[in-house]
């Protein structure tokens, strides 16, 4: 709520909507409704630092650049100047209404597709899940973003395919004995992650760092690691090689929760299953691992998550299994297969791949084996690379290895509110997800999990028509031309399209191509619900109301507003 001052001016309390780190501030408004400033709310219990592009919020309000009316494209989309002409809202609204339920009745409703900025740095978490719920019940399986640039390979292949969690939990901070920052740089874009890193620094925490730069934490680092862009991977599979052969990993944790002990078949490549073994392919996921210092398999039901008994699971030794055919298998663990990966990457190995020193290589693995609990934290740095996926995974299997996943002061799946999901997912149905562009080519990724297309495959169906045509795009935010590889092709793409509506802020190289462009409000114009704080722990459980601190300016409207129009 607001707070009168003596000077007539009124201070909000909320939080900064220009990114999902969602930092509490106080914004104050003079008696005429101008933003005087942003800062940190300090009475916060988390609260406390806000970053350069919050405080800059003011500046934004009324920047000449900001999309201020409704406006239609009068020129065609080869014409360097679009030539707007001002409309009303009514009309806006109902040529954008009017050319989806044309197209959706005359192509079908996958022949729309949707797209949106990214919910890490952008305002769109406010608005994103009642976004979703549009997009669902119209009926396309196609929302575009920058899922597959900015966190899949990071959230979904490391965290979710590693973990089972959406995505990698936060760092239990305030409780570890070692902090990794890795890719990151929290001290620019997530202050108070960093300022409690720097606390944890302050009370006898270890930090390691890996950034190619020494910026931010770095300069605090017991151990940094100065990569070459890109080796990532290489980096993570020396530190496992490192760490297994000192026996620096936990060994309980690994044979209890993880699939380590498996037995994976040397003539294909796979897990051993129990149809394998009885020939029954029709009894759940059934895995199979063997006995310490035993010939004796035992069956893992995953359906169940329970082995068949208890026992010391081996995590090593080759196995002679015979299987229902009749025919015999050699099988070794998935903890041996990875050691022996693993092992090719010697510190002086990785050294002359990474660029990192080979005596710092073994200096951060002994930090992280003798200082536990072991929280991490990884970002942008990592993803935005060709080999990003597998780095991500590898990073996560040297995680599991240390065995303080969901352990106080490791990286700890926190609370969250108890909320009706109003993204009405099952109101799309799985036929049509599966007709999500992208689905057929890549099963296991961002078209299926989080379910999200690629720029890429957008751009094939407007221009080849592949494996569908698409007509018509609306755009929340999601500067696509620059946030995306191959921007001529997908400025051949926007020429092409038969329509396209932006809502946007400001005017950007993409928004020059829309049919409509929509004045977006900024979080200081409009009120949202947090439901949930990202960090820390203890915020996560937490629900907070932010209400408009200044009405919205000229014609604009929020996004929640115009999905609701």
């Amino acid at each position: 709520m607001g707070t009168m001052r003596g000077d007539a001016s009124r201070a909000v309390k909320g939080y900064c909507g220009f990114c999902a780190v969602h930092c509490p501030v106080v914004t104050t408004v003079d008696a005429g409704a101008r933003l005087l400033s942003v800062e940190p709310d300090r009475s916060h219990p988390h609260g406390g630092a806000i970053c350069a592009k919050g405080r800059a919020a003011p500046e934004f309000h009324d920047h000449r650049d900001r999309v201020n009316f409704p406006m239609r494209r009068t020129r065609p989309k080869t014409s360097p100047d679009p030539g707007w002409e001002r409309c009303s809202w009514d009309e806006a609204l109902d040529l954008i209404a009017g050319k989806l339920l044309e197209v959706r009745a005359s192509s079908g409703a996958h022949a729309v597709a949707f797209n949106k900025g990214t919910t890490g740095g952008t305002a769109l978490t406010d608005t994103e899940r009642w976004l979703q719920r549009l997009i669902n019940h119209f009926g396309t399986p196609n929302i575009g973003g920058t899922t597959h640039l900015c966190q899949w390979p990071r959230d979904t292949a490391g965290a979710h395919y590693t973990f089972g969690t959406p995505a990698l939990p936060m760092p239990d901070v305030a409780r570890s004995s070692c902090i990794v920052v890795w890719g990151s740089n929290p001290n620019g874009n997530f202050l108070s992650l960093a300022t409690d890193i720097a606390a944890a620094k302050a009370r006898g925490a270890r930090l390691l760092v890996v950034d190619p730069r020494r910026v931010g934490l770095a300069n605090k680092a017991d151990v940094w690691l100065q990569v070459r862009p890109g080796t990532d991977g290489a980096l993570a599979l020396g530190l496992i090689h490192l760490l297994i052969r000192a026996g620096g990993y936990d060994s309980e944790f690994v044979r209890e929760w993880t699939n380590a002990p498996f037995l994976v078949r040397d003539d294909t490549g796979m897990l051993l299953t129990g149809a394998d073994l009885d020939g029954a392919p029709g009894v759940g996921r059934r895995h199979v691992a063997a006995v310490e210092g035993s010939s004796e398999l035992v069956v893992y039901d995953a359906e169940r998550g329970v082995y068949a008994m208890d026992a010391r699971l081996a995590l090593s030794g080759a196995r002679t299994v015979r299987l229902a055919e009749g025919f015999e298998v050699t099988c070794r663990p998935v903890f041996q297969r990875l050691a022996a990966v693993a092992a090719d990457y010697e510190p002086a190995t990785v050294a002359r791949i990474t660029g990192a020193a080979a005596d710092r290589i073994v200096a951060a693995t002994r930090l992280l084996a003798e200082h536990r609990p072991v929280s991490h934290y990884f970002h942008n740095g990592l993803v935005q690379h060709t080999n990003a996926t597998q780095a991500s995974r590898a990073i996560e299997i040297l995680y599991a290895l240390l065995g303080d996943f969901d352990r106080p002061g490791g990286n700890v799946p926190g609370p969250a509110p108890k909320v009706e999901d109003v993204s009405a997912r099952s109101a799309l149905g799985q036929a049509m997800e599966l007709r999500r562009l992208g689905r057929a080519e890549r099963p296991i990724g961002p078209p299926a999990t989080p379910g999200t297309v690629t720029a890429y495959d957008l751009y094939r169906a407007i221009l080849d028509g592949e494996p569908y045509p698409v007509r018509a795009l609306v755009s929340f935010g999601a500067n696509a031309l620059l946030a995306n590889g191959d921007t001529l092709q997908g400025r051949r793409a926007l020429e092409r399209l038969e329509f396209f509506a932006q809502i946007e802020l400001v005017e950007t190289p993409t928004s020059r191509f829309a049919d409509v462009l929509l004045p977006a409000a900024s979080w200081m114009e409009c009120s949202a619900l947090k439901v949930g704080n990202r960090y820390p722990i203890e915020a996560m459980a937490h629900i907070q109301l932010r209400e408009a601190v200044v009405p919205p300016l000229y014609e604009r409207r929020s996004d929640v507003a115009i999905i609701f129009d």
